[in-house]
């Protein structure tokens, strides 16, 4: 249902427009509808007339929602009520007048009721909404409501009771607006009141068959009858309650007849109402029988305030009645009513004694009474539990007695746990079981004779006190006992949860146990005023189960539950006597008990008895407990003691009682009972009598080595306990610790760190406290807790020894730490126990070394715990001795030392494994106590301290590196970083502490700096340079490694901190204001200039480099700083580099960068640091924009006036200039102006001196005539190098062009070295000639071609080839040596290859690099140079010129081969060593990048006569097999891979590539019979593919799926993938190879590999940001994986992604796998769809199959149609029409008179969704032949993989058979199969029907049978004829012929026996 018209326009509040109309009628018109009705009911003239007239001069809105609400829906009514209070609101007070008749009139209408039918509405929204109407309306009438105030008030105080709060909330809001202040509502009310009690009478009448006009629904009625009677009934109570409590609230009782009129009016009109009300209604009997508790709480309510105000109208009769009702009520179950029930009850009784005579006093009150109770007040306990003790007070005497309140107590005593109470239930449960006891001891001479109460007392307490509350109390505790014995025996599934379970009810038991016992001590208060006896006969008792719990402890050896309850209990007696001042508890209970317990607790071995000795002395104090004890033993002697209060006593006695009994027996027995024991012992300590006390207890424990020690060290441990817990809040002198200092305990403590720890455990518990370790099978376990030297908290630094006791000890424990580390298998760990030694000056005797390992260890894990648990003691009495220096360093040292020996222990060998787990252990414990102590904790000492302290630890770090021999370096370092980061966070407060810390690692000693020596590290103008490290052998690894380490610290804290060096001011050192040292530091600040030239000279240290680690780190900084301090740090630095290389020079070698800037391994190639460094950082300087030309200018001065010292050269500058100058040139150059500036753009300077130096070099001899270099070799360097070249991909952009003058002198150079050819270069001898010639060639073709004629390039060209032939025969001389080798000769091979590959490197690669770029800029410019320019390279085009070129192309293909059949054959022999390429391409890879860039541009003749000369070369590894190896190797460059999947990709070597050679061969262009190609598709043939990508293909993708998403073999499968697709795309659509491949794909690979692509494609992402937006409004991660697969699609290749494949990582793998993706769907789109019909989760079939319906369906679909549009099958039989809008293709066959139309429809997520087909038209042909034809075509589009043109046509040639009557196979139903397009050629001689080959092959093979398909004939294949009459056309020699081939065929394929004895029963025709 909708909406409805016109109702969005219309307010909800106000009513349609048509009410609004009815307005417009004029007053006294009849306004009724059609016939008469008013709604649905006839209405009567009359009646219409009088309401007409009633509702005359009221405005005609109000009149119509007036009547509104007599309609019965609510929603109406709501309008009405809503809209009639908004307009009365805006109305006068004298048009509300003239609604008030209405309003009230319409309460007595006959035939109305309105009013008083909307407040007894169902719904209680109306009756709010009626209250609120009535609050405007009275608030708009003001006094004028007067008049009909008494037709209102009935209903008004009605409504005040309402069941629903917020509709009697607003009924009391309009009430209390009408009448604001209480006196004149209660006017109103006595105004009213007859009106009101004749309305709620009326009410009270009601039955729901009288209401049925009120409502339709039975249920409704009910509830609304219910609810109008008790809110009647809750009406009439309150009003009884105001109108006749005016006497008690108004006046006194004299004055109770001086009641104003209207009170005394008021008055008599309800108590005669009352008395009609109760006469009426039977007493409201029959609703105490109603099933609503809320109408019985009501009538309870009328009943109590009948009882309270007006008793004298319950007659004698009423009374009866009334008395089994209310007396018998406990009945009542629902606790809602319990509180009106006995309000009822207590109010009845009272005033009406005499009912309980009128009721069985046992059946209608005990037993209810008793079951009440026993269900715990069925709920009711916060409201029943207060009433008992008042219903006690009522009971009538006569009918209880003794056997009563026991019955009463057991009763209310089994409740205590029903109902579920929560704790307030049970506080009041015993509170009220508390007084009710004491209420009835107190009260009971009223229920027996004055001589039996004693009787009585004494029998209650024995039943109810003892029997059923401390028999309970106690069998609690046993319950519990035998529940947890039981729960362990008893193991099950569910005893985790019964566990659960039962900790909760044991918290409940807990907490009642307490209660209980507290509800017993009060009662003993109680009772203990009233009458001593009765407390005796429970002292009796109680002693009783004291004595036999005890017993049954000593004897049975078991723990007493009783007894642990009775402890409690003493506990909770004691706390009250004491905060009572009652001393019963003493002198009654606990007292005796001590007289005759004593003696069995001294005697017993019993943990439990200690503790209830220990209670009780806790709880009386150790004067009175040992005065009970003295008393006992001199009454027990006959000796008359005067016992007293403790203040006549003898302190003599005290003392030798303390001692006689109880410090003995204290330090005797058992150990497990000798914590108990202590407790009873300080509980017994007096204030007065302390110091003897102590003396005592240290002299009985004697001295060290006695068994008492420990137990002292645990009596001393719980004292600081004590102490700690108690001295700031007493000021006892036991609870201050000085007061505990005793010369014998410092005796003891000496004597036990000068004695040997055999004793370990007793001795390390008297001197540690706190947590600590105790020696024993060389675990560390926690011990006891305080001890005599304390400290383990900041707080707790106070000793229990004097202070030089204190030292002596730690003086001890730092002696054996130290001998510890002596024994340390590292150097650089006994060298700092040496250094420690000498620094502490211990007295001690020189330590010695131990030989047993154990020993040291012992004694090393007690001085571990002396100091783990008294730190801040140590450092509290040592803070100005150096022992805390040397203990603080050696805690380090150490903790380290376990790491070290974690790490390395396995590789010493002078060292047991046993002596290293000793070791390690020790040193985890020791790391646990050093890590446990805060960082604050040291830096809270004092600086220079804390100095000292980082020193030893840097001295410590800096040997771990120069001292030791035996640290793997990046572990070491990576320690090493590690502790100095510790140690700076622990030690360092401020930013100068830190950098002073840093300057005492960087400290210069004989081994570190290694080049770079700071004479002051405030002056960098005095360093100097340690060159003669480069001539000795001094090991400068151990300098690498400490320059890894300050690469570590600065990647961990910053290399500002390194970087930058603060300097305090002198002022503020000599004044001493350390907080001054931050400003200080930044007026003082310096650069470690020097630390960075180090670290560049120095190049590669482990895990890091300077390129790698150190250039981003200071570039980023530089970029962060701002101002003349950045370029300062460069600049310094780069002073320091070039006074290096100027003081060093250079080797001599020459150098040349291949392409500007240079690269790393350029660089690499370097061997002198300071060059190295110098290029490198000038280079990052000029790339990275930090300097500007300006400043490269003048570097460039400062290097032109260092080259001429005088008239002479500085050679070492002259060498290091070609190294300098292509950086600066290039940069010049880019920098010097607009790239349209081609002269002009470098500085005029610049220019001057390159000219110069090319002059000077023109002037130099041919290089082929020179016989020595002399210093021609380093101008000429110089001189090329000023003409950097450009990587090729760089070749049409920007380059610095020289001019005329340089162009003059290039070429006249060059010309000079070519007039000379006659001379060959290979007869000089001089090895820098012909590098220096093809260097030069390089740049003359780079800068100066133009003006190269065709002489010169055919020159250049021979070079060029001859040097590329050199390269060649080298590099297959290896490959020739790898061929030959079986594995027998490793050696000799490996040495051979190493010999051929330093040939290489030495020097042929650096002339094949020159040549090689000089080709790869020929190729470049010849295609790629503007038309106009074009002339100059009309050369390349010549037959010569090409000739050459092929052959230099055909020479790197052939190096290309080589090297990857040298990798082939190391990979088979899996030697890695023989691998040419691994071991070259490291040092050379601009060769093989050069050689792959040349391969992938080359030509596809040149391939192919490479490819044939390879093949001819003979060797054992074919080419295929060389590339396949190169390209899924993991250790070759990227470009080689690229190079190599290029050409395994393209002609014409991809089919040889994928599939196998005879394969191959075989399929493409054979002109073999059909027959031949028939039985290929036969049955199942071998692998078409190669063995190396049908590995990959079948490799099983859940393998891959669990690899790393980088791992090697996913990145090789999905290499394997791209070749196996790009070759599928290349091949035409009709193509049987294209065939057997898709076929054999389907069959073997698994569409798994799909759910590899997708966890690298994030299609999620492509669903989250919604594919429907434009490319650009996608994040570019999305955009470019997309891209990919949509460029795959149009292109049909991968080769754009495979490109940027390498190095590998997540993005280029996603935009592989999404280019795969994209192919695969264009060419195996059968294949991807059968994948994903298979996915089961959703989301993520959405997420893909949206990504392909946005980036791929529609350029597939596109094609396809386009592919189907251009078919050219149509003919005048068939046609084709195709829709690109609604993606369809109609396809119409007529034949004759016969015809259809199918419809072939695109899905638009193509190719995931199958294709539809549909037949929407068919002529003449019958319902099983069209289903079939549609059938195949169906099976002919899913089957042909997305071509549905070939689908189409193939289809087409189905009909056109089936038109010439070939019969279709009865298997497939089509005539030409689907697969293999063959024709049904096996007929069975039974049922003469014929078969397709492969489909008969597939039915046996699956159904294991040899039955004829249709016919079911077995064995009958034999029989089957082959049909010669119909082939006899054809030939009989034809026939024969095809038989004989196609039997061949089948026997080779044929794969098990059973299908072979299949088809043999078939013959063919």
């Amino acid at each position: 249902m909708g909406k409805q018209k016109g109702e969005s326009a219309r307010s909800k509040a106000r009513a349609s427009s048509s009410s609004l109309a009815a307005t417009l009628v004029p007053v006294g018109t009849a306004q009724i509808g059609f016939g008469g009705y008013l709604g649905s009911t006839r209405v009567d003239s009359a009646l219409h007339a009088e309401e007409s007239g009633s509702f005359k001069g009221v405005d005609g809105e109000i009149v119509q929602y007036l009547k509104r609400l007599a309609r019965r829906d609510p929603t109406t009514k709501l309008k009405a009520l809503n809209s009639l209070s908004a307009l009365l609101k805006d109305k006068s007070g004298k048009d509300v007048v003239l609604i008030i008749p209405q309003w009230s009139d319409l309460c007595f209408l006959i035939k109305g009721f309105e009013y008083r039918r909307l407040l007894m509405d169902y719904n209680r929204e109306v009756r709010r909404a009626t209250h609120e109407t009535m609050t405007s309306l009275v608030t708009a009438a003001g006094r004028d409501l007067a008049v009909h105030l008494k037709s209102l008030m009935g209903p008004w105080w009605f409504g005040q009771f309402d069941s629903v709060s917020e509709v009697s909330v607003a009924a009391t809001r309009s009430l209390q607006v009408a009448f604001p202040s209480h006196e004149k509502r209660l006017d109103a009310l006595m105004f009213c009141a007859s009106e009101v009690f004749e309305y709620l009478d009326d009410n009270l009448k009601l039955t729901p068959q009288s209401m049925a006009d009120l409502a339709v629904a039975s249920d409704e009625l009910t509830e609304m009858h219910q609810r109008v009677i008790s809110s009647s009934l809750l009406a009439l109570a309150t009003l009884l309650d105001v109108l006749l409590g005016l006497k008690s609230a108004k006046v006194s009782s004299d004055e109770s007849n001086n009641l104003p009129k209207n009170a005394l009016k008021a008055r008599d009109v309800a108590i005669s109402s009352a008395k009609s009300l109760m006469s009426a209604h039977r007493n409201f009997q029959d609703f105490l029988k109603s099933h609503d508790s809320v109408v019985r709480t009501a009538t309870y309510t009328v009943l109590r305030s009948f009882v309270k105000n007006i008793s004298e109208v319950i007659g004698e009769e009423d009374v009866k009645a009334l008395s089994p009702a209310i007396l018998g009520a406990l009945q009542e179950k629902d606790p809602s009513c319990h509180t009106a029930l006995w309000e009822t009850i207590l109010f009845f009784c009272r005033r009406f004694p005499q009912s309980w005579s009128f009721i069985n006093f046992q059946k209608a009150f005990s037993n209810r009474f008793w079951q009440f109770l026993r269900n715990g007040c069925f709920g009711s306990q916060l409201v029943s539990y207060p009433a008992l003790v008042l219903i006690l007070d009522a009971l009538p005497t006569e009918k209880v007695g003794l056997q009563f309140f026991i019955d009463f107590f057991q009763n209310l005593w089994a409740g205590r746990d029903a109902s579920h109470p929560s704790s307030a239930d049970r506080l009041a449960f015993f509170l009220t079981l508390k007084e009710c006891f004491l209420w009835v001891l107190n009260n009971a001479s009223r229920y027996c004779k004055q001589e039996d109460v004693s009787s009585f007392r004494l029998s209650l307490v024995d039943n109810i006190l003892v029997k059923l509350l401390w028999h309970n109390f106690l069998s609690d505790s046993d319950t519990r006992h035998e529940e947890i014995v039981e729960s362990g025996k008893n193991e099950d599934a569910f005893s985790e949860i019964a566990k659960l379970l039962d900790s909760h009810l044991f918290e409940i038991r807990q907490g009642h146990l307490h209660d209980t016992g507290g509800c017993i001590i009060n009662i003993l208060s109680g009772i203990y005023p009233l009458d001593c006896q009765l407390l005796v006969l429970f002292c009796e008792a109680f002693q009783e189960n004291c004595l036999k719990a005890l017993q049954q402890t000593v004897h049975a050896d078991e723990t007493s539950y009783n007894l642990m309850q009775i402890n409690q209990f003493i506990v909770m007696v004691g706390k009250y006597a004491i905060s009572k001042s009652e001393s019963w508890a003493l002198e009654f209970l606990v007292g005796p008990l001590l007289e005759k317990t004593l003696s069995l607790i001294l005697s017993a071995e019993s943990a439990d008895a200690v503790n209830f000795l220990l209670v009780m002395i806790s709880i009386f104090g150790p004067e009175k407990t040992i005065q009970k004890i003295i008393s006992s033993e001199e009454i027990g002697s006959g000796i008359d003691a005067d016992v007293t209060d403790g203040v006549n006593r003898e302190p003599d006695k005290f003392l030798n009682c303390f001692e006689r009994t109880f410090v003995r027996w204290c330090f005797m027995g058992n150990e497990s009972l000798v914590d108990s024991r202590l407790n009873v012992l300080l509980a017994l300590l007096d204030e007065e009598c302390f110091s003897e006390q102590w003396d005592t207890i240290i002299s009985y424990a004697g001295v060290a080595g006695t068994s008492h020690i420990g137990r002292l060290a645990t009596l001393i441990q719980k004292v600081r306990t004590l102490t700690r817990r108690k001295s700031r809040v007493h000021n006892n002198k036991i609870f201050q610790i000085s007061c505990w200092q005793h010369e014998k305990l410092d005796s003891v403590a000496l004597s036990v760190m000068l004695s040997a720890p055999e004793s370990l455990d007793s001795h390390v518990k008297f001197i540690r406290y706190g947590s600590c370790f105790r020696f024993m099978l060389f675990m560390i376990a926690l011990q006891y807790g305080l001890a005599v030297l304390g400290g383990s908290m900041e707080d707790d630094d106070i000793s229990f020894l004097s202070k030089n006791a204190v030292v002596h000890v730690y003086e001890g424990a730092f002696d054996e730490l130290v001998a510890f580390t002596m024994e340390s298998p590292f150097a650089c760990i006994r060298k700092f126990g040496s250094l420690s030694r000498s620094l502490v000056n211990s007295s001690t005797s020189e330590i010695k070394h131990n030989v047993d390992v154990g020993h040291v260890a012992k004694r090393a894990y007690f001085a571990l715990e002396v100091l783990s648990s008294s730190t801040f003691t140590l450092k509290s009495y040592c803070k100005e001795s150096e022992l805390l220096l040397g203990a603080a360093g050696v805690m380090f040292v150490i903790d380290w030392d376990c790491c070290l020996s974690r790490l390395f222990g396995t590789e010493l060998k002078n060292c047991s494994q046993e002596h290293i787990m000793t070791r390690e252990k020790f040193g985890r414990a020791m790391h646990e106590f050093r890590t446990s102590i805060d960082r604050q904790f040291w830096k809270s000492f004092p600086a220079q301290f804390r100095a000292k302290l980082a020193s030893l630890l840097v001295q410590f770090c800096r040997s771990s590196i120069f001292v030791e021999d035996t640290f793997d370096t990046g572990v070491v370092t990576s320690l090493c970083c590690k502790w100095m980061v510790e140690v700076c966070e622990c030690l360092c407060v401020s930013q100068l502490e830190e950098q002073n810390l840093i300057d005492k690692l960087l400290g210069s000693d004989d081994l570190w700096p290694l080049w770079v020596m700071p004479a002051n590290s405030t002056n960098e103008e005095k360093i100097t340079f340690r060159l003669e490290h480069a001539l000795t052998d001094v090991p400068v690894f151990r300098t690498h490694e400490f320059v890894a380490l300050i690469d570590k610290l600065i990647l961990e804290i910053g290399i500002a901190k390194m970087l930058v060096a603060f300097y305090p001011h002198p002022t503020a050192i000599e004044e001493g204001q350390s907080e001054n040292y931050e400003l200080a530091a930044s007026q003082s600040k310096s650069f470690r200039a020097w630390l960075v030239a180090e670290m560049f000279c120095t190049w590669k240290w482990p895990c890091g480099s300077a390129l790698d680690t150190l250039l981003p780190s200071l570039i980023s900084y530089v970029k962060s700083e701002q101002g003349e301090e950045s370029s300062f740090v460069f600049d310094s630095v780069l002073s320091i580099l070039l006074k290096g290389a100027l003081i060093c020079g250079t080797n001599g070698q020459l150098r040349f960068f291949d392409a500007c800037p240079p690269s790393t391994k350029d660089l690499d190639a370097i061997e002198e640091p300071f060059l190295r460094a110098l290029v490198s950082l000038l280079a990052t300087l000029l790339n990275e924009g930090i300097w500007n030309q300006e400043q490269a200018i003048e570097f460039w001065q400062l290097l032109i006036s260092d080259l001429y010292t005088g008239q002479e050269t500085n050679k070492n500058c002259l060498r290091i200039l070609p190294l300098l100058v292509p950086v600066l040139a290039q940069f010049l150059h880019e920098s010097g102006g607009s790239k349209d500036m081609v002269i002009d753009s470098l500085p005029i300077s610049f220019r001057e001196d390159v000219q110069g130096w090319l002059g000077e070099t023109v002037a130099f001899p041919s290089l082929i005539s020179w016989t020595s270099d002399e210093d021609m070799k380093e101008w000429f360097h110089l001189a090329l190098s000023c003409f950097p070249i450009r990587r090729t991909e760089d070749i049409h952009q920007s380059k610095l062009h020289p001019s005329s003058l340089e162009t003059k002198h290039l070429l006249d150079l060059f010309h000079k070295q070519r007039h000379d050819a006659s001379l060959s270069i290979v007869s000089n001898s001089l090895p820098v000639v012909p590098v220096l010639l093809s260097r030069l060639m390089v740049i003359v073709v780079e800068y100066c071609w133009k003006e190269l004629d065709e002489e010169e390039w055919r020159y250049i060209l021979s070079h060029w080839r001859s040097w590329t032939e050199l390269v060649v025969t080298t590099m297959e001389e290896a490959a020739e040596s790898l061929d030959i080798e079986n594995g027998d000769n490793l050696e000799v091979t490996v040495s051979k290859v190493e010999q051929l590959v330093h040939n290489l490197d030495s020097s042929l690669v650096n002339i094949a690099i020159n040549a090689l770029y000089g080709f790869s800029f020929l190729m470049e410019l010849s295609k790629g140079h503007p038309s106009d320019q074009a002339e100059n390279l009309t050369f390349c085009t010549s037959e010569v010129c090409q000739f050459t070129i092929d052959q230099i192309q055909e020479g790197v293909l052939r190096i290309f081969f080589s090297a990857g059949i040298s990798e082939a054959i190391s990979d088979l022999l899996s030697y890695e060593g023989l691998s040419i390429i691994s071991r070259s391409h490291a040092t050379c890879p601009h060769f093989w990048n050069l050689v792959s860039r040349t391969v992938i541009n080359s030509s596809l003749s040149s391939r192919e006569k490479a490819f044939k000369a390879a093949e001819l070369w003979g060797l054992k590894t074919n080419v295929i097999t060389s590339l396949m190896s190169i390209l899924f190797s993991s250790k070759l460059v990227s470009t080689m891979q690229f190079a190599s999947f290029v050409l395994l990709s393209s002609p014409p070597l991809s089919s040889s590539a994928i599939m196998k050679e005879n394969v191959s061969d075989s399929l493409p262009g054979t002109s073999t019979s059909v027959s031949v190609s028939d039985n290929l598709d036969l049955l199942a043939e071998s692998n078409l593919l190669r063995d190396e990508i049908y590995r990959l293909l079948c490799t099983s993708p859940t393998e891959i799926l669990d690899q790393d998403l980088e791992a090697q073999e996913r990145v090789q499968v999905f290499l394997a993938w791209s070749l196996v697709l790009t070759y599928l795309a290349s091949l035409p659509a009709a193509s049987s190879k294209r065939e057997k491949l898709v076929q054999e794909i389907q069959e073997s690979a698994s569409s798994a590999i799909l759910d590899c692509l997708f966890q690298h494609i994030p299609f999620e992402l492509a669903v989250t940001n919604g594919m429907k937006k434009k490319d650009s409004d996608l994040p570019a991660e999305l955009e470019d994986i997309a891209t990919a697969a949509t460029r795959a699609i149009r292109t049909g290749s991968v080769l754009f992604v495979v490109e940027c494949l390498w190095p590998v990582r997540p993005q280029s793998l996603s935009l592989l796998a999404s280019a795969i993706f994209g192919l695969m769907l264009h060419v195996l789109p059968a294949f991807v769809r059968v994948w994903f019909t298979s996915l089961r989760v959703r989301s993520a079939s959405s997420a893909i199959e949206s990504f392909t319906k946005t980036w791929c369906s529609p350029h597939l679909v596109s094609d396809e149609l386009s592919q189907i549009k251009k078919s050219d099958f149509v003919d005048e039989c068939f046609s084709v029409s195709v829709s690109k809008s609604a993606n369809e293709v109609v396809a119409t066959y007529t034949k004759e008179e016969t015809g259809m139309d199918l419809v072939i429809r695109l899905p638009v997520s193509y190719p995931l969704r199958p294709v539809d087909v549909e037949c929407t038209r068919s002529l003449g042909i019958s319902e099983v032949k069209q289903r079939k034809w549609l059938l195949s075509l169906m099976a002919f589009v899913q089957n042909k993989n997305g071509a549905l043109a070939e689908a189409i046509r193939i289809w087409k040639s189905n009909f056109d058979k089936e038109f010439e009557g070939v019969e279709e196979c009865p298997i497939c139903y089509s005539v030409i199969h689907t697969s293999n397009h063959s024709l049904p050629r096996l007929a069975c001689k039974t049922c003469k029907h014929k078969f397709h080959a492969a489909c008969l092959y597939k039915w046996f093979s699956t159904s294991h049978k040899s039955n004829c398909p249709l016919s079911g004939a077995e064995g009958q294949g034999k029989a089957m004829s082959s049909n010669e009459d119909k082939e006899q056309a054809k030939g009989e020699e034809q026939v024969k012929q095809m038989h004989l081939e196609e039997e061949t065929v089948m026997a080779e394929n044929v794969n098990s026996s059973e299908d072979q004895s299949n088809i043999s029963q078939f013959f063919f025709s």
